[in-house]
């Protein structure tokens, strides 16, 4: 160190830089206000986020009403979730509620969920994007994981609504990791897919799906090196891979229930027979969707895809100089929405239980999350384009998910009217409490509003349940939540059907019919 100059020098390498005391601390500052800028953009991003979200999810908690297995959750404490293959989230729900028997604590759980996926879609964004501006467009990137419409039926569940979130936003969180050696990126990869498994299985498509999302990021922001990708996505594989045969290999076999509808659900059909079948039932549940979106709507939304890629293109051509690297990088993006929307379904179509099941699609918030990014990518007069563009696509966003909370509170208040109806005549047919089953026929008709609505939003007629039905117990289960006693669920028999035939009811209205025989009442909806 030469005193008289204050500066730092290598004698022994020629022509090295000089660097002084005065550029050390020129550069520690520069350090530091970076990284106050990179913790402000976070802060910023993730208190938007959040206040998106809870908006979009205001109208489910307004609406209060339990989602099919929480009715019987609710009332006698119960989990559960070990026998559906998920003891992640029965360890965690057990956890907030401080053991046995398990309470009723929404809208917790519902807001929690709120909080955590607004967190890791915030690392994920600011992780992946660095130097991206925080935009309009980026943050409508980011609330369209929220706005994923196959998405409400996960959050309208009071109890394991968090533990469904969960899985998504370890999906995303993982991926913020970054690791210089091969190994600890397997083992974070292996510990990752068994924990979505263990939350809420249909995630691991989303988590799938990121694999895709991964090579796009690398071929749009080139920001980190080729090794790091190939190292990053041989962890990826091999660790999920791990993952997911070590669940299906001794976990899946030790908790999930042997007998009963849960098994059935839970078997694995790779015949071509079966890949068909649930091909057509997810393309069904996507046009069931469609159906409902308007031409007003239509329009703005195939535009922000066509602007949105556009932009894309116009990015790529700006970063890649050559012709031919050009032209595979558009190649690539133009089918990257389709490899997205195949790899985050491919793992359900080995399921018997995707045949109805609306919300098993969460991983087709990967496929709009990549539309949104798309659109970040824009610039000048583009930019202000899609943002316009983007503002009706918000509106419709919030008005479904507004209408789909309304109907499920209409729905409910038309089924508090009609079971406290069959409730009162239950305790006049059994003052003595000495019935034990119930048997149903026919169920409850829809309220005239939820009517109004699935006509309008074909989807509500999947996604808004209608309790007191005959296929299972959960369409009895509502009704024990007026009675002192505890009614078990019967399938009809051809007894009942003749006692309903040669025998007057003992109470009738316009709705419904009321038997009582021996143990047993009968309850009919088929008017």
């Amino acid at each position: 160190m030469d005193s008289r100059q204050g500066c730092y020098y290598n004698k022994t390498v020629p022509g090295q830089r000089v660097k002084t005391r005065a550029s050390f601390k020129q550069e520690r500052k520069k350090r530091v206000k970076m990284q106050r800028f990179k913790d402000k953009r976070f802060i910023r991003y993730f208190c938007i986020l959040v206040f998106l979200y809870m908006l979009y999810v205001l109208p489910i908690m307004l609406a209060d009403r339990y989602y099919n297995d929480d009715i019987s959750r609710s009332l006698l404490g119960v989990s559960g979730w070990i026998g559906d293959g998920r003891p992640l989230t029965e360890f965690i729900m057990i956890f907030i509620n401080f053991g046995r028997p398990l309470a009723d604590i929404s809208p917790l759980p519902l807001i929690l969920s709120a909080f955590f996926l607004a967190f890791a879609i915030t690392s994920y964004i600011t992780v992946k994007l660095p130097d991206a501006d925080i935009s309009p467009l980026l943050v409508y990137a980011g609330a369209l994981v929220m706005f994923n419409p196959f998405l409400l039926p996960c959050l309208s569940y009071k109890f394991d609504c968090l533990t469904m979130v969960l899985s998504i936003c370890l999906s995303f969180a993982i991926h913020c990791v970054s690791f210089k050696k091969i190994i600890p990126g397997i083992l974070l990869h292996f510990a990752a897919s068994l924990a979505i498994l263990c939350l809420f299985q249909p995630s691991i498509g989303l988590y799938a799906a990121l694999f895709v999302m991964e090579i796009f990021l690398f071929v749009v922001t080139g920001k980190d090196g080729i090794g790091k990708l190939i190292r990053t996505l041989s962890a990826y594989a091999v660790g999920g891979a791990a993952g997911i045969l070590c669940y299906l290999a001794a976990i899946a076999p030790a908790t999930v229930d042997k007998k009963g509808w849960r098994a059935e659900a839970s078997k694995m059909d790779f015949s071509p027979e079966s890949l068909k079948d649930q091909s057509v039932n997810i393309i069904n549940i996507f046009m069931r969707y469609c159906s409902g979106l308007t031409k007003s709507l239509l329009i703005p939304l195939i535009l922000f895809i066509v602007l949105a890629l556009t932009a894309l293109i116009m990015f790529c051509k700006e970063k890649n100089t050559g012709a031919k690297k050009c032209v595979l990088s558009v190649i690539l993006l133009f089918i990257t929405p389709f490899c997205l929307l195949f790899v985050s379904v491919l793992p359900l179509l080995f399921l018997n239980s995707i045949g109805k099941s609306d919300h098993m699609l969460t991983g087709f918030c990967v496929v709009m999350l990549f539309f949104g990014l798309a659109a970040s990518f824009s610039r000048g007069m583009l930019k202000k384009a899609l943002i316009i563009i983007m503002i009706p696509c918000i509106i419709f966003n919030y008005s479904y998910a507004f209408s789909y909370g309304n109907a499920l509170k209409c729905q409910k208040e038309y089924e508090d009217f009609v079971i406290r109806d069959v409730a009162e005549d239950i305790q006049k047919a059994d003052p003595d409490r000495e019935c034990e089953k119930i048997v149903l026929t026919g169920s409850m008709p829809k309220c005239r509003e939820l009517k109004l609505l699935c006509d309008k939003y074909p989807q509500f007629s999947a996604i808004v349940p209608v309790y007191m039905f005959e296929e299972n117990w959960i369409g009895t289960a509502p009704l024990n939540h007026y009675l002192q006693q505890q009614l078990m669920w019967n399938e009809i028999s051809d007894e009942d059907r003749d006692y309903i035939k040669n025998n007057r009811p003992f109470s009738s209205n316009s709705v419904y019919r009321l038997y009582r025989r021996e143990s047993s009442i009968i309850l009919c909806f088929d008017r």
